[in-house]
């Protein structure tokens, strides 16, 4: 049979780890004072010494109607003895030192208390001289204000009680769910997210991520983690001791509600440089770097719509044999569902009419309406494409990805023996627009002093289109481009991905495709005055700056 871990749901946080969160789910708790007067009563009648080797968990109902009830009995670690010790009579209180040996870390299995059963643990505080009764699972306990509560000393020799502690101070706990354990049957013992994970105040877990680098320096301020994202969840040790350690414990993870955008999820322990930072603040979380910590991966896919998509994550901690063998309250087939294991992601939108760095991801753009939009994309070196067009009056969100990498693409291996970059609209996102959009391509074969690699005006352009290569190279014209430097230039409705390369490939498709020359009899609805404007060609630029080299696979 499982055993239900207890003692293990404290709430207090580790310092270096947010000292200031606290948590939506607090455990209930009955404080309870050592008693002031002398010994036993019974010491006259039996002798010098009297023997405690048990002790009781008491519920005195507040209606008077109602009979005492004893909730739990447990043999004590270590006998309790009170003794006079000079024979004389005189009988000497028992010490707060003695009380806390006896009583420290004794657990009461399956209290029942307003019909839900609980697994409650002693703990001695040594700064108040106090004992504390701490409730498992850490929620609100329903009717545990109805009694008083005492612990009462049971006697060795004979089934007789003996001396017993004030009446506890009642705390009924915070949030969460009322318990559901079965008595004595076989159960896993269940925590929330929020005692084992870093966690906001309300108990959501934080999404934590290796930069501090949001959305063209803006973070995600809409509540939600950016599709695409790698995030990492901070296993803590505070609560379940040494869940960040594998020798301990095994994690089982695995995708939840929504599972399908979620690429995939791991247990990772890991060593980072510095602090991760929150994704959705931007700040970095203080105890989460510089040093080795167990982790929750999880790897996000890429979205192309601004929904706001609730996801959830099923994670279980096994014990090991080492856990077994060291932790109290721990026996190998001991494992721990964690509640509550949620988080959002929702891309976030911004107005399209800005510079946007190439790669960024987990951004839809938001065209104004019936106006001109102009969207730059650049890196580092320059400027990469730029797109101009004039949203119609009923315009719509676009993800706005533009990316100039290889490794995702399946037909990099055609291009091997030349130089070919490619320029990867993610999504082929459709423009929502009176007309075709202007679409510049600036040249990738200039080197870093802005001279020609290759002849630009011989360079072939390809469009992908359900994996297929077309040659649409007669659809763009070189010429200088928006920023004074030479682009290659078309005008289109979607966008999709584009190669340019030195060289014809074997393997492009013969076939024709959609043309995507304008359409000259569009005119922008809603706003008859707007032009349509097309640039002249040219054979010269007149820009100083180096477009960017994009790469060469």
């Amino acid at each position: 049979m499982r055993r239900m871990l207890s003692g293990f749901l404290a709430t207090a946080m580790v310092a270096s780890v947010c000292a200031t969160m606290s948590f939506a789910a607090e455990s209930a708790t009955i404080t309870f004072a050592f008693p002031t007067g002398l010994g036993d009563s019974e010491l006259g009648k039996d002798g010098a010494t009297v023997t405690y080797d048990r002790v009781q968990l008491v519920a005195q109902p507040k209606d008077q109607n109602k009979e005492v009830v004893i909730l739990g009995e447990v043999g004590l670690p270590n006998d309790l003895t009170n003794e006079d010790s000079d024979d004389d009579g005189t009988v000497e209180a028992i010490s707060a030192g003695q009380w806390s040996k006896a009583l420290n870390k004794v657990k009461f299995q399956d209290v029942k208390i307003g019909g839900k059963f609980y697994q409650i643990t002693l703990g001695y505080n040594r700064t108040t001289n106090n004992v504390i009764a701490t409730f498992s699972p850490a929620v609100a306990v329903d009717g545990i204000n109805d009694n008083d509560y005492v612990l009462q000393l049971v006697h060795a020799d004979k089934d007789r009680t003996g001396l017993a502690t004030q009446a506890g101070t009642v705390f009924e706990g915070k949030g969460g769910e009322t318990a559901d354990i079965e008595q004595g049957g076989t159960f896993v013992d269940t925590v929330y997210a929020s005692d084992v994970l870093v966690s906001y105040g309300d108990g959501t877990p934080i999404p934590l991520t290796e930069s501090s680098v949001g959305v063209n320096k803006d973070q995600n301020d809409e509540g939600g983690v950016q599709s695409s994202k790698t995030l990492y969840f901070m296993i803590r040790d505070d609560v379940v001791p040494r869940a960040s350690d594998d020798s301990y414990w095994k994690v089982k993870i695995a995708k939840g509600d929504n599972g399908k955008y979620i690429k995939a999820v791991s247990d990772a322990t890991k060593n980072f440089s510095g602090n991760l930072y929150d994704v959705n603040t931007g700040k970095a979380v203080e105890g989460t770097g510089g040093a080795r910590h167990r982790y929750i991966k999880v790897e996000l896919n890429e979205i192309f719509t601004d929904d706001e998509i609730k996801m959830t994550l099923d994670m279980r901690l096994s014990a090991k044999s080492k856990a077994a063998s060291s932790l109290d309250g721990v026996e190998e087939d001991t494992e721990i569902k964690v509640k509550d294991f949620s988080f959002y992601m929702k891309n976030i939108v911004r107005a399209a009419d800005n510079e946007w760095i190439v790669g960024t991801d987990g951004l839809m753009l938001n065209p104004v309406k019936n106006d001109w939009n102009e969207v730059t994309y650049c890196d580092e070196d320059g400027d990469v494409a730029y797109l101009k067009f004039f949203g119609d009056s009923d315009t719509g969100k676009f993800y706005s990805k533009l990316s100039t990498k290889w490794e995702h693409a399946d037909y990099a291996s055609y291009f091997n023996d030349q130089d070919a970059y490619i320029f990867q609209f993610t999504g082929s996102p459709s423009l929502s627009s009176t007309s075709r959009a202007d679409l510049e391509i600036y040249s990738p074969f200039v080197d870093q002093d802005g001279n020609e690699t290759f002849d630009p005006e011989q360079a072939i352009i390809y469009q992908v289109m359900d994996g297929d290569l077309f040659d649409i190279t007669n659809q763009f014209e070189y010429r200088e481009g928006n920023n004074g430097d030479m682009a290659y230039c078309s005008r289109v409705r979607f966008l999709g991905t584009f190669i340019i390369c030195q060289k014809p490939v074997d393997e492009a498709s013969n076939d024709d495709v959609v043309d995507l020359v304008p359409d000259d009899n569009l005119t922008p609805d809603n706003n008859a005055g707007a032009p349509v404007e097309v640039n002249p060609g040219s054979n010269g630029g007149s820009g100083s700056k180096a477009p960017a080299n994009t790469g060469k696979f």
